[in-house]
This record gives C-alpha cells, sequence and structure tokens, in this order.
C-alpha cells in the first residue's frame, strides 16, 4: 500500500515536471509577436492534462479563491479553465520579475491541500500515460522555487499553517462529490468575478497559483490525502466565497428594493417626462390627505402616446379605502376614502360601539365626513351644540345625581331623535348616535361622546369631548355612473375606478374639467406642460411634498414639487427653493433653513410691452424691475434698491370706456377718460388715489409698437432711479361722435407702490436676509426651531410648516393662495317639496346670467337674464348648492327642502317671532300728581 502511495505521488511530479516549460514559457516576456504562440509538442501535451483536470474539478475553479498577499482589499477569482489559460498567461507575462518567481508550485503541498474525485484521477493518469519520458526529465523543480510557492501559501489569509500536524484521514468520493454541490452554488460562481482593473503584479500571483494547482491523486487507487489540510483550504476559501456571494446577492437585492422604492414625481408634467405618469396624494396636493396619519388614497394615471391628446381609456382614476383613526381614539378606527379630492366616509369597522361593522362603499355610497374632532366642550343646561346640515344637538336635562344626561336631536329646528346617555357607564352607554338606515340596517351618522355631567343647584354641565358627523346625502358611485369625462369602470368594497370615456385633447392655454372641481390646467405654449388643479372658490392651503424626517436628512422644496410656489406654467418660470436640513430626525438648526430665489424675464400679457423681471418670493409674486426687453422703459432693478413690488395687474383685456368713466385700479387708483379732441384722434386721461388727482397725460393711439405716444405711463421715483413706470395703460383706439366719446383700453399693468424691504440682515419671520442683489436673494433661518408634533411653525409671511401630530412628525410647507375671479353669491330660499323654487345668482348686487347651478355636485340648469333658475325639489332634505360661472369664484348655500306642513309650522313660528320683535312696549308710571312731570319711555 505504501508504494502504491509513492508510486502515485511520484506520477502526479512526472506531471507538473511535464507542465512546468509551459508555464515558464508563459511567464517570460515576449520579445517576439510570435513567442506568444510558440509550445513544443510536451507542453501541449501537459496543458491538455492539466486542463482535461481542471474542467472536470470544477468545484476546485469555482471554489477556491486566491488571496492578494500585496493588497489589503480581498477580490475573489475564479480558477482559469483550459480556454481561459491564454489570457491568464499573457497577464502573467506581464507581471514583474519578482512575481515570476513565485510562480513554481510547490507539488507536494498542492497535492496535499487539494481533493478530486475518481474521474479526475483516472482522466489524470490516462494522460500522464501519454507525455513522453524526456518531458518529464527537462525541467526540474528547484528548492528555491519550492521555498517561494510556500511563502505564497503560507499568507495568512490564504490557507492555514502547513507547519501543524495534520491526521492522514481517507477521503471517500461520496464526500467529495458532497463538497463539490457545496463550491458549485451558482451564486458562489458568480460572486468569485474578479475586477479587471487589479494592478498587474496581484493578477500574475493569483494567475500562477491557478495555472499551478495540480489535482490530488485518485482516492481509488490507494493514494491519501491529508484531510486536516484539505479542509483547512476548502473551509477558508468557501467561507470566502460564500461572504462574497452574500455581499453580493445583498447588493442585488438592495438594488432591487431600490428600483421598486417609489419614484417621486412633480406635479407639473413636462416634455420629456414619461409617457406613463401618475399623480397621488404625494405629488398633487388637491387628493386627500391624512398628514397624522399619512393617509392618502388617491391616484390619477395617465399615457400620452398620442402627443397632445388622452386617448379613450387613457386616463385612469383609481381610489381604495384605508383605516383612519377617529381623533376621539377610544372609539377606534374607520374606513376613509378620497374621491374626486374630497374627503368621504367609506366604512365602519367592527369596534366597541360598531357590531359587525359596515361598507357604505359596498352599497355604492360615499358620504363626506363633515365633523371628526376631539376637542372638548362644556355645554349649560338647555344649550345648544350646532352640527353641520342644519343639526343641532340639545342638552335637554340632567338627571339629579349628575349621572345622566338626556340629549335631543333637532334637525332644522324640528326634534328628530332623543336619548338619555350615561357617561359613567361603558363606551357605548356614554356615547350618543344617531342612526339612519341604509340598506336595511340602522347605521350612525352623527356620534357624541359625553365625558362628563355636572349637576349643581346654580347650573347644570355637560362635557363633550369627541363629535363625528356624517353628511346625510351621499354621493351614488355605481358602475357606468359618469362625473364629468370620467366613466366608472367599477366599484367595489376594494375602492372605485374611473377612466375617461371620450379622447381628450390638450390643447395650448386650455383649462379642462376632469371630474368635480379637479381638471388640467394647460400651458399656453408648443412645448406641452399641464398640471392637475382643483378649481376651488376662495383662498386656498396648498401644500408642498411630505417629508419623513426619519428618513431624509435634507430636502429641496421647488416650484414643481410645491404648488404654493409662484410659478408661471405658460413660460415654465419659477424661482424659489427651499432647502431643510434636520438634526437628530426632529429640529433644524441655525442657518440649515435655505431660501434662494432669483429673477427671471416673462412676458407682459399685453405683448407688445416686451418683457419685465419677475421673482418669487415669499410664495408669491413680485416685481423685480424692467429690462433691456421692455419696450416703454430702460433697464431698472428693484432689487438693486433692496426692495420689491407686488404686481397687482397684468393683463391684456379690451375694455372700451365712455368720457367721463372710469377705470378702476388697484390700491386706490382710478384712470378717468376725461374728454377725446375734436378729430377724435387723441384722448386726454387723468390719474387719481383716493379721490385725488395725481397725474394727467393726452394720449396718440397707434398700433406700432415701438410708439410709445399710445401709452399712458405714471412714474415715480424709486431710492436713486427716477421715473419708474408703475402703472402702464395702452390706448388701442378713441372714437367721437355727437352723442359719446369712447376709448379703448387693451392693456393694463400695475405695480404696488408699497415696497417690500429686502436689505442684509432684514428678518422676515423666522428667515434672514443674507444676500440681495440683482442675480437673487438667499435667506437662512435666525435661530433654530423644533419640528414638535402638531405644531405649525412659521417660516415667513405666507410660508409655514405643518407637522403632523404622530411619532413620525412628518411635516410638509404650506402657504395660501388668493381665489382667483370676481366673488358671486347664491340665493337659494327655503322650498317645498315638490313646489317649484327660485336660485339665484348675483355679484356685487347684480343678477348674473350664464351660471351653472349644481345640486349635491349635479347640474340643475344656467341662470337667464334675470340670474335665476327654477328648480321642483321631489324630496325633502338640505342639498348644497354651488355656482360656476368662468372668471368667477364659486358661489354656495345650502337648499333646505320641507313638506308642505312643516314649511307652514315653520313659517308660523317664524312670523311669531317676527311680530313679537315688532311690538312696541311703553313704560309709564302708573300714578302721577296733577301738574307733575313724568317720563314715557317706549321700547
Amino acid at each position: 500500500m505504501h508504494n502504491i502511495r509513492v508510486g502515485g505521488v511520484c506520477l502526479l511530479l512526472l506531471l507538473l515536471a511535464a507542465a512546468l516549460p509551459f508555464n515558464s514559457m508563459a511567464q517570460e516576456p515576449q520579445t517576439e509577436s510570435s513567442s506568444a504562440s510558440q509550445s513544443d509538442n510536451a507542453g501541449n501535451d501537459a496543458a491538455s492534462i492539466i486542463s482535461k483536470s481542471l474542467a472536470a474539478k470544477t468545484n476546485q475553479e469555482e471554489g477556491l479563491s486566491a488571496e492578494k498577499p500585496a493588497s489589503s482589499r480581498r477580490g475573489l477569482k475564479p480558477l482559469g479553465s483550459a480556454s481561459e489559460t491564454s489570457a491568464s498567461q499573457s497577464t502573467a507575462s506581464n507581471a514583474p520579475s519578482s512575481t515570476q518567481a513565485s510562480a513554481a508550485p510547490d507539488t507536494a503541498d498542492t497535492t496535499a491541500e487539494n481533493t478530486a474525485t475518481a474521474e479526475d484521477a483516472a482522466s489524470s493518469q490516462a494522460a500522464a500515460a501519454d507525455v513522453p519520458a524526456a518531458t518529464a526529465t527537462e525541467d526540474t523543480v528547484t528548492p528555491d522555487e519550492i521555498e517561494t510557492v510556500e511563502a505564497v501559501a503560507d499568507e495568512p489569509e490564504l490557507v492555514q499553517a502547513e507547519t501543524e500536524p495534520t491526521e492522514v484521514t481517507d477521503v471517500t468520493p461520496d464526500e467529495i462529490d458532497a463538497e463539490d454541490n457545496i463550491v458549485n452554488e451558482p451564486e458562489i460562481a458568480r460572486a468569485e468575478a474578479q475586477p479587471a482593473d487589479e494592478p498587474e503584479a496581484v493578477q500574475a500571483e493569483d494567475t500562477s497559483l491557478a495555472a499551478g494547482t495540480t489535482p490530488p491523486e485518485n482516492v481509488s487507487l490507494g493514494t491519501e490525502v491529508s484531510a486536516d489540510s484539505n479542509a483547512s483550504q476548502t473551509d477558508e476559501s468557501l467561507n470566502a466565497s460564500l461572504d462574497e456571494s452574500e455581499n453580493a446577492t445583498e447588493e442585488e437585492e438592495v438594488a432591487e428594493e431600490e428600483s421598486e422604492e417609489y419614484k417621486e414625481v412633480n406635479r407639473i408634467w413636462r416634455e420629456g417626462d414619461p409617457a406613463d405618469y401618475t399623480w397621488d396624494w404625494k405629488s398633487f396636493s388637491g387628493f386627500f390627505y391624512d398628514m397624522e396619519n399619512d393617509v392618502g388614497t388617491e391616484t390619477l394615471s395617465v399615457n400620452l402616446d398620442n402627443g397632445r391628446t388622452i386617448e379613450d381609456g387613457n386616463l385612469v382614476y383609481s381610489t381604495e379605502p384605508k383605516i383612519l383613526d377617529f381623533e376621539f381614539g377610544e372609539w377606534g378606527e374607520y374606513e376613509v376614502i378620497g374621491f374626486m379630492a374630497e374627503k368621504y366616509f367609506a366604512g365602519y369597522l367592527d369596534s366597541e360601539i360598531i357590531d359587525d361593522g359596515y361598507s357604505f362603499l359596498d352599497e355604492g355610497q360615499l358620504r363626506q365626513v363633515l365633523v371628526d374632532s376631539d376637542d372638548s366642550q362644556t355645554l349649560a343646561g338647555g344649550s345648544t351644540l350646532l352640527l353641520e346640515e342644519g343639526y343641532e344637538l340639545q342638552i335637554k336635562q340632567v338627571d339629579i345625581d349628575g349621572e345622566k344626561v338626556y340629549l335631543g336631536l333637532v334637525k332644522d329646528g324640528e326634534e328628530i331623535d332623543s336619548k338619555v346617555v350615561s357617561p359613567e357607564g361603558s363606551l357605548e352607554s356614554s356615547t350618543y348616535e344617531y342612526e339612519v338606515e341604509v340598506s336595511g340596517e340602522d347605521v350612525p351618522i352623527i356620534m357624541a361622546h359625553i365625558e362628563s355631567v355636572f349637576a349643581s343647584t346654580e347650573s347644570d354641565l355637560v362635557t363633550v369631548d369627541g363629535l363625528f358627523q356624517l353628511s346625510d346625502t351621499y354621493a351614488s358611485v355605481e358602475d357606468g355612473d359618469e362625473y364629468g369625462k370620467m366613466e366608472v369602470k367599477s366599484v367595489s368594497q376594494d375602492g372605485v375606478e374611473m377612466s375617461n370615456e371620450d379622447s381628450i385633447n390638450l390643447k395650448e392655454g386650455g383649462k379642462i374639467n376632469i371630474f368635480g372641481e379637479v381638471g388640467f390646467i394647460v400651458a399656453d405654449d408648443d412645448v406641452l406642460r399641464f398640471a392637475p388643479i382643483v378649481d376651488r372658490a376662495g383662498p386656498q392651503e396648498v401644500r408642498g411634498s411630505v417629508i419623513d424626517p426619519s428618513e431624509q436628512e435634507e430636502f429641496t422644496w421647488d416650484v414643481y414639487n410645491f404648488e404654493g410656489f409662484y410659478y408661471d406654467i405658460d413660460e415654465d418660470v419659477g424661482t424659489e427653493t427651499l432647502t431643510a436640513r434636520i438634526t437628530d430626525k426632529k429640529s433644524i438648526e441655525e442657518g440649515d433653513l435655505l431660501y434662494e430665489t432669483r429673477p427671471q424675464a416673462v412676458d407682459f400679457e399685453f405683448d407688445r410691452w416686451g418683457k419685465y423681471d419677475v421673482i418669487g418670493f415669499m410664495a408669491d409674486k413680485y416685481f423685480a424691475g424692467y429690462n433691456n426687453r421692455t419696450e416703454f422703459t430702460d433697464d431698472f432693478s428693484v432689487i438693486g434698491e433692496s426692495e420689491l413690488r407686488k404686481v397687482l395687474v397684468d393683463n391684456d383685456d379690451s375694455q372700451t370706456l365712455a368720457s367721463g368713466s372710469v377705470l378702476s385700479l388697484e390700491e386706490g387708483y382710478e384712470l378717468r377718460i376725461k374728454s377725446v379732441d375734436l378729430n377724435g384722434n387723441k384722448v386726454y386721461l387723468a390719474l387719481s388715489r383716493d379721490g385725488e388727482e395725481v397725474d394727467s397725460k393726452v394720449v396718440t393711439p397707434s398700433s406700432d409698437p415701438g410708439d410709445g405716444s399710445s401709452n399712458y405711463l405714471y412714474k415715480v421715483d424709486i431710492g436713486s432711479e427716477e421715473e419708474v413706470p408703475l402703472v402702464a395703460v395702452h390706448i388701442e383706439s378713441v372714437f367721437r361722435s355727437t352723442e359719446s366719446d369712447l376709448a379703448t383700453v387693451d392693456g393694463i399693468f400695475q405695480v404696488s407702490d408699497s415696497p417690500v424691504s429686502i436689505e442684509e440682515n432684514e428678518v422676515h419671520g423666522k428667515m434672514e436676509v443674507k444676500d440681495a442683489s440683482e442675480d437673487g436673494i438667499t435667506m437662512e433661518n435666525d435661530g433654530s426651531f423644533s419640528l414638535a408634533r402638531d405644531k405649525t411653525i412659521e417660516i415667513m409671511e405666507n410660508l409655514k410648516f405643518v407637522v403632523a401630530d404622530s411619532d413620525k412628525r412628518l411635516f410638509a410647507p404650506v402657504a395660501f393662495k388668493p381665489g382667483e375671479g370676481t366673488d358671486m353669491t347664491v340665493i337659494a330660499p327655503d322650498a317645498v317639496v315638490n313646489s317649484p323654487v327660485s336660485i339665484s345668482a348675483r355679484s356685487d348686487s347684480q343678477p348674473l346670467a350664464g351660471a351653472q347651478i349644481q345640486l349635491n355636485g349635479s347640474s340643475i340648469g344656467t341662470t337667464d337674464a334675470t340670474g335665476s333658475v327654477s328648480y321642483t325639489p321631489s324630496s325633502v332634505g338640505t342639498y348644497q348648492v354651488v355656482a360656476k360661472k368662468k372668471d368667477y369664484n364659486d358661489g354656495k348655500a345650502s337648499l333646505i327642502v320641507r313638506t308642505a306642513s312643516d314649511a307652514a309650522s315653520v313659517t308660523a313660528y317664524e312670523q311669531a317671532n317676527a311680530t313679537l320683535s315688532s311690538q312696541l312696549t311703553i313704560n309709564a308710571p302708573a300714578d302721577v300728581v296733577k301738574g307733575e312731570n313724568f317720563l314715557i319711555a317706549v321700547v
């Protein structure tokens, strides 16, 4: 047996000797291009032998790693196969000579450190029989070469020290096969890829080690392999391979997670953005969003494969119910859903006060949440708690012991429900509920929690600390229903989906209603830009992107992700940015809130005037100056004078004024047509401020934009600059007749005469001006502030941070936008069911024709010349009336419809009160003495 082992070792030494000429040739510098391809038959045969062994030993190729002794950075490199040998040799041939010296392998050590299958040894032996004897004796392994390889092998990170005594153990083929399966895991093989930019010397060492590795002897032939030594290297190689594999796998998983993470989109879609685009509550502040609970439900997706046309079915709106806490936490949770940018109630969940829960959405009903509050209010006995839609909760009576309260619910003056509530009992007994029947089930639409009752000889007091109210009217949502340009495609307890029934054209300068108050505004430009908007009357609170300070240390808001900043979509002009750096997830230190803005040129609405400079400042539009493209005056920067002025008027509306009439401007200014000359080609204008004339001028109409004589300009001195226009009016034409003199105005521009100072070191709210020049304005927070829960932080004038009342402390910037257009009022008198009622719209006390009247979101007609529309209600209740007209703010009112008997009772009650209120009371003394003066008082 011993002789067999010695014979096997000798055989492997012969194989190595046969391979050495080939390796030596690969490592010698090539002096001629042909030398790289020259090889004797013995060398080729030897390479073939090693190639076959290595190809069979794929676990050795993929699992073993060569550590780089000269580098602290680790990297795994697969052992080269026969097809890769030439590349490895080429790399090795370029290595320094010091590296070449270490290329010769230690045959004995290598034999002891590797394992092989039965097929490996068999193929090696068969190949060895074909090697000429001369080849085996051409080169020998010198002691120096062996010591050199041992020095490499003895690196502490490559293998365990081979001087330790090892126990000789037989290794079975099954064990080797099992080890092969472990090493051949595909992830390990992938992880062993070596970077291409490794230093040449290090690559050469790796190559030499890979090329010089000799397969172990055939176990089946009786050759014993050192198990400890073998296991040491294999374990270390496996561990290194597994570590690299795990790291690679983790990096792949992180990359996949990052790719799947929500990618925030901007509110403004601009050319170059993806054709498939989705807005949600994060990117569009018009959609319903509860920041305290981080709950939003609505998305709007568009496909723009056809330019400006959204083909039918390519605009998809979807919303789904989500769970939200009652403000009064003891009631638990309910389901809420955003629908057409409004908050709606979707259903109750099973709780202590609601058995089994109930889904309104499943019934195709959506009711608005009118009240959801945990504010504490103390009411005296006999007093009333006002609710929405004409409801009132009355404190009727408190029991003698002060443990219960008798409540009555009144709707439009009529009691409709009453109940005794005990705050000392369970949650159910301390909660007043008013229920209505929905699809055969009684479901509460009003809840009030009574915290305590107090009874005394002087007064009875009741404390209410929880209120919840749903609308008693609902929006019906069923398959096939149409809302604006959208049709309902599916409704279930899982949500609602709608899509456009017909194609939608995003025409330049268009304002397109999609559904409800949600629409698209489109830039008046050849380049397509558009964005969703909510067209509501009056001032609106608009929000920027919401930030989680526990996840983001720094964030920048600009005009694309914060609707509050000034932005001109027609010219894609917006100038403001706000960057917050967050410390310890809960505060912003001094200087870590940076606000920047700069002037940009925009067109006058009356385009013959050219351009002027505008700047967004504190979320509002300001005048920054005139530039070299302004037609009626010279360059001038108000920022250079350390001030800004608001743009009050900028329009190209055409108006015809009669002589003696007045054109009303802002801030008390009026432009009066004093007279027209006899030839009808000039007009005499006068400007007054608060009734006092401040300027006058004769203007000659002209169609030539360069002719300044057709412009009326009112100029003032600003800082060091003289005669800066504050008011510009263009006169298009003048007409004179025997009956009247007329002048047509087709362009007006007005700047405020009240400047805002922006000198350096000046403080606006929490922000201090650090730099103000013609290039722009930079401000930083003067002092730190905390992001405390449920806190509103005033940043400056029309800009604030709102922090959620939650552990996350989500926060976002908020600004108010004034309502655009003229105010409109709606008059909706009380009505009787099945009897016509006239609903009217007015503006400035004048009838307003052409206003669309909506009842609970559905149109009932358009006002006529008298400003009225007739409507016959078919059922009792309270209806929300909204009047809409272009360039007017929405008018709103409530229409109360009663039965004839109820209406008669209310009328009698009101008439009685009116009669009593109109009676006179005379107070006079009962007795007087003749001749005595006395006093009679009439009350």
